[in-house]
């Protein structure tokens, strides 16, 4: 997906464990809708991660 580095690529990785994420992500018919979801879904994740990007 453009517009994920590979930093974002990595947390994808860690929602997508969860069943209700793979289907809601898998199951969005709109792209825009789906990587907007993504995107935000990524954001939180980071928010509550210890390690700063700047430091990866």
């Amino acid at each position: 997906m453009d517009g994920l580095t590979a930093v974002d690529k990595s947390y994808a990785l860690e929602l997508f464990v969860s069943v209700t994420n793979r289907e809601i992500f898998l199951t969005t018919t709109e792209h825009d809708v789906r990587e907007i979801w993504l995107k935000r879904k990524i954001r939180l994740l980071r928010g509550s991660d210890a390690w700063p990007e700047q430091m990866i």
